[in-house]
């Protein structure tokens, strides 16, 4: 299944953010768009989740938080790629931008042509997070994980990469429950219970004995938690 990937848009200019969505959706992907940072801010907790496969943003938005304090904002959590909108066009801002962590950075005006085919280009660049889980190869982007030993490959449900994902996102520290149903049920309303069984699911692929788990951790009365020795699997193996 083709990965939809999903883009978030902040500009305040209202014909540009409109056109940007309308065309970007044309092209299949999944967009939101926001007015401010604080908008943006206000509706979404982007220290639990931020879902986003990359972002075009606007440098001068209304309000206290300008592009470049959102950029820096959110490089400082989440390691995707940020094109970054402006009109301004001396070196030092664009310098200032690629020093907070801006990945592209393109000029008003601009041919919007020029900035899908440059959007590509870094969703092409985005590398999916392969992780190794004892004997097991995991890979979120298509819910898929490898047995090296035995060479067998299976899939994970959503559910179960969700959780997985969450879990390698934080890996280290706890994930309460509470925190999981959120991100990955949201107007679903399952139990704590539901988790419990995704995580014992989730024990009973990776662990050798799902009783005494070395990997996915309880933390009482915490959540759950990936043991921080998790690593990604280097890339090309």
């Amino acid at each position: 299944m083709r990965k939809k990937f999903k883009i978030l848009i902040i500009e305040d200019e209202e014909n540009i953010r409109k056109g940007l969505e309308l065309n970007l959706k044309e092209e299949g992907y999944f967009v939101k768009s926001y007015s401010s940072a604080e908008e943006f801010f206000e509706k979404e907790d982007y220290l639990k989740n931020f879902f986003y496969d990359l972002g075009v943003i606007d440098v001068m938005l209304p309000g206290k938080i300008d592009g470049i304090q959102f950029t820096k904002i959110i490089k400082n959590k989440w390691d995707i790629p940020l094109i970054i909108l402006t009109a301004r066009n001396r070196i030092e801002q664009k310098l200032e931008a690629f020093h907070v962590g801006a990945d592209d950075y393109i000029t008003k005006p601009f041919e919007l042509e020029e900035l899908i085919a440059r959007i590509k280009v870094r969703l092409k660049e985005k590398k999916f997070h392969k992780i190794l889980i004892g004997d097991f190869v995991v890979d979120f982007s298509n819910c898929t994980v490898q047995n090296l030993k035995t060479k067998q490959n299976f899939f994970l449900t959503e559910k179960e990469n969700g959780i997985l994902f969450l879990l390698y996102q934080n890996k280290g520290k706890p994930v309460s429950r509470n925190e999981i149903l959120d991100i990955l049920w949201k107007d679903e309303y399952p139990t704590n219970r539901t988790i419990d069984n995704f995580i014992l699911k989730l024990r009973k692929i990776f662990e050798k004995d799902p009783s005494n788990p070395q990997y996915i951790l309880t933390r009482h009365k915490q959540g759950y938690e990936l043991s921080s020795k998790i690593n990604e699997y280097p890339q090309g193996v």
